[in-house]
């Protein structure tokens, strides 16, 4: 609703009508981050303001709909602006928001997009198999900022812990994968924590109280981004046959109030407490 003021002019009152800020103005000034899967807890949890059963008094409607003619392998991002698609043929697209329409697209020669970047206060940053890549909201302008080891592969989305990008690092051949830990605060700084994986890597990260926490073969990796130290637990109860859990390449790790979420390759659903806020 409009608001109304009175301004005393010549002793005649003159009202002047206030608009008040459209939802798109809103957004357009706003500070987004934009996860796979939603949040850094990996749940499929996006923030809304439309509450049920709001949605369905309300109803839902297509705004518009595209044929890019394109494949696409990983999940689409926003800021306050674009719509983002990253292709498996290399293209990037930066469709708004509001219109639908495409405002441009960009090809990266040689590069394959297979997993989800990350948008972080506006701020795109995509992943190809071999590189990251931070693409500016403001005039759309790329650059690269880590390239992957010889014979390695980037086998993850990606993830953040404050300004500290995460993702998984495996060379399929000789069974060997590492955490990267790419700082974007200034410094550029890249740290890593190695590890063997046999079997397979998850291609999730998931993040809960500054910790990292990744599925492999029958273990669970734990990085501290305070400590930047890592621990693996075994998850393969040997000794509890009727518990045992066991994972693959297509079980789900997630986080929710205090809690950490595990699907293991018989569709079940394992959780483990994590230190509360009061510790």
């Amino acid at each position: 609703e409009s608001e109304s003021e009175v301004i005393e002019s010549e002793n005649v009152p003159v009202i002047i009508e206030e608009k008040s800020e459209s939802n798109e103005e809103k957004i357009k000034k706003s500070k987004i981050n934009s996860y796979y899967r939603g949040s850094a807890g990996s749940n499929n949890f996006y923030e809304s303001s439309i509450k049920f059963p709001e949605g369905i008094e309300n109803s839902f409607r297509k705004n518009f709909s595209l044929n890019l003619e394109d494949e696409f392998f990983n999940s689409i991002l926003e800021n306050n602006e674009y719509i983002v698609l990253s292709s498996c043929n290399g293209n990037v697209y930066f469709v708004d928001r509001f219109t639908g329409k495409i405002k441009e697209k960009m090809y990266f020669e040689n590069e394959s997009f297979e997993k989800t970047g990350i948008v972080i206060e506006n701020k795109i940053y995509i992943n190809s198999l071999k590189k990251i890549f931070e693409i500016n909201n403001e005039d759309l302008s790329k650059k690269e900022i880590y390239k992957s080891e010889d014979d390695s592969y980037i086998w993850s989305n990606i993830n953040r812990c404050g300004n500290k990008l995460s993702v998984i690092e495996f060379n399929y051949q000789n069974k060997k994968a590492s955490l990267k830990i790419i700082d974007i605060g200034g410094n550029s700084d890249v740290q890593e924590f190695k590890f063997d994986a046999i079997n397979f890597v998850s291609d999730k990260i998931c993040i809960a109280n500054n910790c990292a926490y990744i599925l492999f073969d029958t273990n669970l990796l734990e990085y501290d981004f305070d400590k930047m130290r890592g621990n693996i637990h075994s998850l393969d109860m040997k000794n509890d046959n009727k518990h045992r859990l066991r994972t693959d390449e297509s079980s789900n790790i997630f986080y929710l109030n205090y809690k950490l979420f595990i699907t293991s390759d018989l569709y079940e659903i394992f959780y483990l407490d994590l230190p509360g806020a009061d510790y």
